[in-house]
C-alpha cells in the first residue's frame, strides 16, 4: 500500500484494508470497470443495459464492517439531498441485492484529485460551488464529516458534485464518524478515550477549507513531506490520530500565498480562516463562507478578517468603484490644486528673479538680494539662486539716520566706529560704535551737531576720539563705555568747530584741528594738552573747510595746515614749530607721510602732487597729476603712492622705481577717498558724483578695489546711493568698509550708511577638476565657426558667430546635449545639440570671450573675458542666460581655460579658484534671516524695501 493511499483512508478502513472485491453481477447493468474505492465501497462505471446510460454504480466490499448501515445512511441521505445542483442524484438503488448497490449518474470529470492543474477562476468557482453544496446539506440537518478531494467530482460543464456521504451524520445522531488524514479537524479524531464525539458542522468547515487548500497549492494543510513516512508507518487508528493530530498542533499553517502567489488575499484569507484548529476561531458556519464569498466579490470587508483594523478597512474602501471614483477625483483635484501652486510658484521664483535683476543693474542692492531671498521660498533647492545669494559683497550694513561722514575700526579690527553728519531734521548727530562681527550697536555717542571725524587708537586698549561741527570733541573708553576727556579748541562761543581728529601710531598723543586752522595735541589718556608753538601766518580767522592732520611713522613730527596753502610739522615731544614749511601755489587738499622714509606728501587743487622731505623742508619731487587731487594715500609698505583725482582718474607711482613710474586707473565718478590693503598691494578707490550731478534713481557713488601688482582690478564696482566720504580696510580680514550719505536716491533704505564688503579674492588651492564628457569634438572651420561631431568623428552640424569671427573656446555639456562657444564678437553662445540651433541670446561681454565651461550638471555655464587689460570671470544660467555672479576677478593674464571643480563648488582659472555656491547645509529660513540680518532691510507690508529696527 502506497503512502498516499494511506493518507486518503479513513482511520477505520485502515484496521481492514484487503479484500478487494471481484466484479459483482447486479442486474440490469453491466460493469466495465473500478473507478475508486472508498471507505466501505467500490465504485464502478457501469452501463444501464435498458437505456446504455453510463452510470456510477457503487457496491459495498464485503469484507468490511458496517456495509449495510452504510449503505442504509448513504441512500437516505442521498435521496433527501437530490435536489441541490451541487450534490449527487440517486438513479437506482437495492439494498436487498448482494451486495446492495446504489446508482448515481457518472460524473464524467472525475474527482478533484484528476483536476490539479486547473485554471485559478475555475478553482475559485468550484469552491464556491463547494460552499454552497456544504450549506445546503448543513440545512438539511447534515454533516458531511469527510469531505476530501476524492469526494468531490466534476461534471462536463465544469462544474462539482459533492458525494460519497457514507460517513455522513444527522445532527443528532451522536455518532462517531472518521474522516480523512489531512482533511479531518483536530477535534474530529482528538476525544479522548472512550467519549463519543458530537458531529459539528465545525468539522465540514474544516474540511472544505483543506480541501480549497489542496486544491489552490497541491498541498495538505499542516503536512509536510517529512511526516508522510511517520504517517504511513502508523500502526492503528488510534496512533494515526495522535501522529495527524501532532502535525496539527506541531507545524505552522504555510500561508497560500507563499505557495501560490497568484491566489487573491481575499480567497486565501477566506479559505485559511477555515481552517484555524480552535474551533472558537474558526469560521461558524458554510453560511458566512459564502457570505465571505459575495464580500469578497463586492469588495467588502470580509468576516474572516475580524476583528478590522483601519489598515483594513482602508485597502477594502479603495477597492471598492464608488470610493475609487470619489479617490480618483479627489486625485484629480488634489494634481489640479498642485499644478496651479506649482505654475504660480513658478511664476513667482521667474518674476522675483527678474526683478531682483533688474534691482542689481540700477544699484538697489537691498531689493535685489531680498528679491532673491523670498525667490528662494518658491524653490528652496535651486542651486542658481542659492549661489547668487552666496554672492552677495555686502556682509554687515551699519545705518545712520544722516550722511555717515567718518568710519574707523579699532586695532583688532573687533570694533566699529561711525560717525553721522546732522540731519535735515534735526542738528543733532551721534557716534556709535558696533560689534563689527555681528553688527550690534555697543554704544552712542552724542552731539548737537553734526561729526566730521571719528578715530580709534591704533594700538592698546580702544579708545575712540571724535571731532564735530559742535565745536567738541570725545574721547571714549569704550570697554568700560565712559568719556575719558573732552576736545576743545576754545572757550564758549568763540570756540571753533572741529574738523579732524588723529591718534598718533603709537597711541601716546592725539592731534585735533578745528575749521579756524587751529591745531591741537592731547597726551592720552590722561587728555593733558601739549602745547604746540604756533607761529603767526596769514589773516586771523581764517577758515579751513580741509584740515588734514597726520602723524610720522614713529610718532615723532606731526603735519598740518598752518594756512589753506602751507604745511608745517612739529616735534610732538616738545611742541615746537620746525624750522621750514612747506609752500603751495593752490590750495591743499591732503596730507600724508611716508611709512618708513622721512617723506610728507600733499595733494594740491591744481593738479599736483608734492613729496617734501620731513628732516631738512627740501623738495623731493612734484608729481602731475592733471586734475584737482582730492586724496592721497601711501601703501603700508611704502612702495606706491596714490592719488586720485576729481577727473576719477587714480595715478598709482611705484616708488620702488629709479626714476618713479606712474600708471592710471580710470574710473566714471571723481575719487573722493583711498584706502591701502595691510596685506597685498590692494587699493579701494571711493568715488563720488559731483552733487549736481546727482542722480533721483542711480547709484551716486561707489567703490572699486585694484591689484596693483598687475594692475587689474579684483572686484566689481560697488554701488552706493551717494558720494562715498571714507573707506577703511579691516586690520585683520579680507573686508571692507565705506560709507556714504543717500544722495538724492528716492530708495534709499536709510540716510545714511556705511557697509562692510567682503572681497571675492580668489585662493590658490587646488581642486580636482570635472572630467569632460560624452566625447563630442569641435573643429574650426574657415570663414568662421566650428563643425561639431560626435564620438566616433561624424558631423552633427555646423555653429557660427557670423562670418569672418573667430571662436576663440567652446566647451560641451556633460550630457552632450548642449555647447557654448565663445568668440571676438564679445559674446558667448548656447548651441542646442544635435541640431545646432541657438539656445537663448548671446550673453554680452566687454571684450572677447577667451574661455567657457559648464559645471557638471550643465545648468550653468563659465565665460572669462579680457577688456581694457583687465580679465574678469562670470558664471550664467544656461536656461534665462542671465548673470550668477557678479565679474570674479584676480586672473593676473588672460584666461585660456576655465573648469569647475568635480565637486561644484570651485571655478578653477590658471591655478586660481572661485567659490561658487553656498553651502546646502545652510536653510532658507537662516539663509532669508542672515541676508536680512547683514542688510538691515526688509519686506514691508506692501511688498516696499523697508529698513529693519
Amino acid at each position: 500500500m502506497s503512502e498516499d493511499e494511506t493518507l486518503n483512508m479513513t482511520l477505520s478502513s485502515l484496521e481492514s484494508s484487503k479484500g478487494a472485491s471481484q466484479a459483482a453481477n447486479i442486474p440490469g447493468y453491466e460493469l466495465r470497470g473500478e473507478l475508486g474505492r472508498g471507505t466501505f465501497g467500490v465504485v464502478w462505471e457501469a452501463v444501464r443495459i435498458q437505456t446504455g446510460q453510463r452510470v456510477a454504480l457503487k457496491l459495498v466490499i464485503h469484507e468490511q464492517r458496517l456495509h449495510w448501515e452504510y449503505f442504509r445512511r448513504e441512500l437516505a441521505l442521498l435521496v433527501d439531498l437530490e435536489d441541490h445542483p451541487y450534490t449527487l442524484t440517486v438513479l437506482d438503488a437495492d439494498l436487498s441485492h448482494s451486495p446492495p448497490f446504489i446508482v448515481t449518474p457518472l460524473v464524467e470529470g472525475g474527482s478533484l484529485q484528476n483536476h490539479q492543474n486547473a485554471e485559478l477562476a475555475v478553482c475559485y468557482r468550484w469552491i464556491e460551488q463547494m460552499a454552497e453544496a456544504l450549506h445546503y446539506i448543513h440545512s438539511k440537518g447534515v454533516i458531511h464529516c469527510d469531505l476530501k478531494p476524492s469526494n468531490i467530482f466534476v461534471t462536463n460543464s465544469e462544474t462539482i458534485r459533492v458525494g460519497d456521504l457514507g460517513q455522513s451524520r444527522r445532527v443528532v445522531d451522536g455518532e462517531v464518524s472518521w474522516g480523512t488524514i489531512g482533511y479531518m479537524a483536530p477535534e474530529q479524531c482528538d476525544q479522548p478515550l472512550g467519549k463519543r464525539a458530537t458531529p459539528s458542522v465545525l468539522w465540514d468547515v474544516y474540511g472544505f477549507g483543506a480541501t480549497a487548500y489542496w486544491l489552490l497549492t497541491k498541498k495538505r494543510a499542516r503536512i509536510f513531506d517529512s511526516d508522510q513516512r511517520r504517517l504511513a508507518g502508523a500502526t492503528g487508528a488510534g496512533q494515526l490520530a495522535s501522529y495527524y493530530v501532532d502535525c496539527l498542533r506541531n507545524n505552522e499553517l504555510v500561508p497560500i500565498r507563499k505557495l501560490n502567489p497568484k491566489v487573491s488575499l481575499g480567497i486565501a484569507a477566506i479559505i485559511e480562516r477555515c481552517l484555524e484548529l480552535d474551533p472558537g476561531r474558526r469560521t461558524q458556519s458554510m453560511e458566512d463562507v459564502l457570505e465571505d464569498f459575495g464580500r469578497w466579490r463586492r469588495g467588502d470587508r470580509l468576516l474572516a478578517l475580524r476583528p478590522w483594523t483601519p489598515r483594513y478597512r482602508l485597502q477594502v474602501a479603495m477597492r471598492r468603484p464608488a470610493f475609487q471614483l470619489s479617490a480618483l477625483l479627489v486625485l484629480l483635484l488634489i494634481l489640479s490644486l498642485y499644478y496651479a501652486i506649482t505654475s504660480y510658484r513658478q511664476r513667482q521664483f521667474a518674476l522675483l528673479t527678474q526683478s531682483g535683476l533688474h534691482a542689481l543693474e540700477s544699484g538697489r542692492t537691498e531689493e535685489a538680494y531680498l528679491q532673491w531671498v523670498s525667490a528662494l521660498g518658491y524653490a528652496p533647492q535651486d542651486p542658481t539662486t542659492r549661489a547668487r545669494l552666496s554672492f552677495l559683497p555686502v556682509l554687515m550694513t551699519f545705518p545712520g539716520r544722516a550722511e555717515i561722514s567718518s568710519v574707523a575700526y579699532s586695532g583688532d579690527g573687533s570694533l566699529l566706529a561711525t560717525g553721522a553728519k546732522a540731519s535735515s531734521t534735526s542738528p543733532a548727530a551721534s557716534a556709535r560704535v558696533w560689534d563689527s562681527r555681528d553688527g550690534r550697536q555697543l554704544l552712542e555717542i552724542k552731539h548737537r551737531d553734526g561729526i566730521q571725524k571719528v578715530a580709534f587708537t591704533p594700538t592698546g586698549r580702544p579708545l575712540l576720539a571724535t571731532a564735530s561741527w559742535d565745536k567738541t570733541g570725545v574721547v571714549v573708553d569704550v570697554e568700560a563705555s565712559r568719556s575719558l576727556f573732552q576736545i576743545q579748541h576754545g572757550l564758549g562761543r568763540e570756540s571753533p568747530s572741529l574738523t579732524d581728529v588723529a591718534f598718533s601710531p603709537d597711541s601716546k598723543w592725539l592731534a585735533s584741528t578745528a575749521q579756524d586752522g587751529s591745531i591741537r595735541l592731547w597726551t592720552v589718556p590722561s587728555g593733558l594738552p601739549q602745547k604746540l608753538e604756533m607761529p603767526k601766518e596769514g589773516p586771523d580767522g581764517q577758515y579751513l573747510l580741509t584740515q588734514p592732520v597726520t602723524f610720522n611713522g614713529n610718532s615723532k613730527l606731526l603735519a598740518g595746515l598752518s594756512t589753506p596753502r602751507s604745511v608745517r610739522l612739529w616735534d610732538t615731544r616738545s611742541g615746537r614749530v620746525l624750522p621750514f614749511r612747506f609752500e603751495e601755489t593752490s590750495d591743499i587738499n591732503d596730507l600724508h607721510f611716508h611709512p618708513r622714509l622721512p617723506y610728507l606728501a600733499d595733494a594740491c587743487e591744481d593738479g599736483t602732487v608734492t613729496l617734501w622731505n620731513s628732516r631738512d623742508g627740501k623738495l623731493v619731487q612734484r608729481l602731475l597729476h592733471g586734475s584737482r587731487v582730492n586724496y592721497l594715500s601711501f601703501s603700508h609698505d611704502g612702495d606706491f603712492l596714490a592719488a586720485g583725482g576729481e577727473d576719477g582718474v587714480v595715478r598709482v607711482w611705484d616708488l620702488r622705481t629709479q626714476p618713479w613710474k606712474s600708471f592710471d586707473l580710470v574710473h566714471q565718478k571723481p575719487v573722493r577717498n583711498l584706502a591701502f590693503y595691510p596685506k597685498e598691494p590692494l587699493l579701494a578707490v571711493g568715488m563720488g558724483e559731483k552733487e549736481e550731478l546727482w542722480s533721483l534713481s542711480e547709484s551716486n557713488g561707489a567703490v572699486r578695489v585694484w591689484n596693483l601688482a598687475n594692475r587689474k582690478a579684483v572686484s566689481d564696482t560697488l554701488p552706493h546711493d551717494g558720494p562715498v566720504t571714507q573707506l577703511a580696510f579691516h586690520p585683520r580680514a579680507d573686508q571692507l568698509v565705506s560709507s556714504c550719505g543717500s544722495g538724492l536716491r528716492v530708495s534709499s533704505l536709510y540716510p545714511g550708511s556705511a557697509r562692510c564688503w567682503g572681497l571675492s579674492l580668489p585662493g590658490k588651492g587646488t581642486h580636482p577638476p570635472l572630467a569632460p564628457g560624452q566625447g563630442l569634438q569641435a573643429e574650426p572651420v574657415s570663414g568662421g565657426g566650428l563643425q561639431i561631431k560626435d564620438s566616433k568623428g561624424r558631423d552633427l552640424c555646423q555653429v557660427s558667430h557670423g562670418e569672418g569671427i573667430a571662436i576663440n573656446a567652446w566647451a560641451f555639456s556633460q550630457d552632450g546635449q548642449t555647447l557654448i562657444t565663445g568668440s571676438e564678437d564679445r559674446t558667448a553662445r548656447l548651441w542646442r545639440l544635435p541640431a545646432g540651433t541657438p539656445l537663448g541670446n548671446p550673453l554680452p561681454h566687454e571684450g572677447a570671450v577667451t574661455a567657457v565651461n559648464f559645471n557638471a550638471t550643465g545648468e550653468w555655464v563659465a565665460t572669462s573675458s579680457t577688456a581694457w587689460n583687465s580679465t574678469t570671470v562670470r558664471c550664467w544660467e544656461v536656461e534665462d542666460g542671465t548673470p550668477i555672479s557678479p565679474p570674479l576677478y584676480g586672473a593676473e593674464q588672460e584666461v585660456k581655460q576655465l573648469d569647475f571643480s568635480a565637486d561644484g563648488y570651485w571655478l578653477i582659472a590658471d591655478g586660481l579658484s572661485w567659490n561658487v555656491q553656498v553651502p546646502d547645509s545652510e536653510t532658507d529660513q537662516q539663509l532669508s534671516l542672515d541676508i536680512s540680518r547683514r542688510l538691515k532691510a526688509g519686506f514691508g507690508p506692501k511688498g516696499l524695501v523697508v529698513p529693519l529696527p
